[in-house]
C-alpha cells in the first residue's frame, strides 16, 4: 500500500522530526510503500529561520538576530542533512486529485495545536489529493484540550467524519472527541515508541566522552532549572551537558547544537535525564534511562503527564519550584515495560486495522 504521511517533519525539533522518521520506518517495515509529504506550512518554516521574525525593536531585533543566526544556520544544516539522508520525501501536489496513493496517515506530534496550524485545514484532510483515499489520524495531538477553540470544533464536527480511523496521542483529548462529536477514537503511542529503540540504536552516534554525564535536555530557558542541574552533576561527580533548545542569546555559549543523531546517542549513553519536553520524556523511557520530567505549568505538561500515567510512573514528574530532591532514583522498567508493550501492540493494532477498514464508527 501507498502510504503519505503527514506531521511536522520541516520543524527544526528533535522530536518532531524523530518521531516522523518512526512512523515512516514501521510502516516501511511492514512493508508499506511510506512517503513522508513535504508540506511545510511557512508558519512552521518561518519560525526557525536564520533571522526569525520581528516581536521587538528594530535594533534589539537586529543584535538578538546577529547572536542568534550562526546557531540556527548550523542547526538547519543538521536537520536538513538528516531529513536529506533519512526521510522519504514526497513532493505532492495537495490540489491535484490525481495520484496513486492508497492512504493517508495523520500525525503524529501537535497537528491539531490551533497554537502551532491556526486551525490549518490540511492536517484534517481538507485538500483535493485526498478526495476518494482511505484517510487515517495516527497518535494526532492538540497539546491540551485548553487549546480548543470554536474554529477547531467545526473541523472535528465536519472534516473527522470523512477519517476511516482516528487514534489521539493524549486521553483527554481521546475523552474530549468522544464526549462531544460521538466519534470512536483510539488512544495509541507516540511512533517511536511504535517503531521501538532499534531504529534509533543504529543512527545513534556515541558522545565524544567516556565520563559518565547528566542530560539537560530542556525546551523553554528557565535559569533556575539550568543551575539546578548544574548543581546536581556536581554533588554526582557527573559532567553536565546542556542539550537545551531555547534560544537565548545570553545563554547561546552554555548549550551544544548537535545533529538528530548525537541527540540520540546523548540520550542513550546519558547517566541521567532532566527534562521538561514530552520528546525527551519519551525517549527517555525508549533507551530506559534513569530521569525526571521538570513541570512548566498545567496546560504544557498535559502530554508528558498523560504518558507518565499510562505507563504508571506518574512521579517522575517534578516540580522544580518545590525544591524537590531527585536523588538519582531508578525507574523501576519491569512494570513500565509490561504497560508500555501493552500499548504497542493496541497501537500496532490500531494502524493495521484502520489500513484495512473502510468506514469511521459514529
Amino acid at each position: 500500500m501507498k502510504i503519505g504521511i503527514l506531521t511536522f517533519h520541516c520543524a527544526n525539533n528533535y522530536g518532531a522530526v524523530l518521531q516522523a522518521y518512526a512512523l515512516q520506518e514501521y510502516l516501511r517495515k511492514n512493508r508499506h510503500d511510506a512517503y513522508i509529504i513535504n508540506y511545510c506550512p511557512q508558519y512552521i518554516t518561518s519560525y526557525y529561520q536564520a533571522f526569525g521574525n520581528r516581536t521587538c525593536g528594530m535594533l534589539k531585533y537586529i543584535l538578538k538576530s546577529c547572536i542568534l543566526a550562526h546557531g540556527r544556520l548550523k542547526k538547519q544544516h543538521l536537520f536538513q542533512k538528516f531529513r536529506h539522508q533519512y526521510l522519504h520525501l514526497y513532493d505532492l501536489d495537495l490540489n491535484n486529485v490525481y495520484n496513486d496513493f492508497d492512504a493517508f496517515v495523520f500525525g503524529s506530534d501537535q497537528i491539531w495545536n490551533p497554537a502551532i496550524t491556526k486551525n490549518d485545514k490540511n492536517y484534517f484532510a481538507a485538500f483535493k489529493a485526498a478526495d476518494g483515499k482511505k484517510l487515517i489520524a495516527y497518535s494526532a495531538s492538540m497539546g491540551s484540550v485548553k487549546n480548543v477553540d470554536s474554529a477547531l470544533k467545526i473541523l472535528y464536527r465536519n472534516e473527522l467524519k470523512k477519517f476511516s480511523a482516528i487514534s489521539v496521542r493524549e486521553d483527554p483529548l481521546r475523552k474530549y472527541i468522544e464526549a462531544n462529536f460521538q466519534y470512536k477514537v483510539s488512544l495509541t503511542c507516540d511512533p517511536v515508541f511504535l517503531a521501538g529503540r532499534n531504529i534509533f540504536d543504529v543512527i545513534a552516534a556515541k558522545p565524544r566522552t567516556n565520563k559518565p554525564y547528566l542530560l539537560l535536555m530542556s525546551t523553554f530557558y528557565n535559569q533556575k532549572l539550568f543551575d539546578y542541574a548544574k548543581q546536581l552533576s556536581s554533588e554526582y561527580s557527573l559532567k553536565f551537558i546542556n542539550l537545551a533548545t531555547y534560544e537565548k542569546a545570553s545563554s547561546f555559549k552554555r548549550k551544544k547544537i548537535v545533529s538528530l543523531t548525537q541527540f540520540l546517542g546523548y540520550i542513550k549513553h546519558a547517566t541521567y535525564i532532566l527534562t521538561d519536553s514530552f520528546h525527551g520524556t519519551a525517549l527517555s523511557v525508549l533507551f530506559k534511562k534513569n530521569f525526571n520530567t521538570i513541570e512548566r505549568n498545567s496546560q504544557m505538561d498535559e502530554r508528558a503527564r498523560s504518558l507518565l500515567k499510562s505507563l504508571g510512573i506518574e512521579n517522575r514528574m517534578l516540580a522544580l519550584e518545590s525544591n524537590i530532591n531527585v536523588s538519582f532514583s531508578e525507574v523501576d522498567y519491569s512494570d513500565v515495560d509490561r504497560k508500555l508493550d501493552k500499548l504497542v501492540i493496541t497501537s500496532q493494532q490500531y494502524l493495521k486495522e484502520a489500513l484495512q477498514s473502510n468506514s469511521l464508527e459514529i
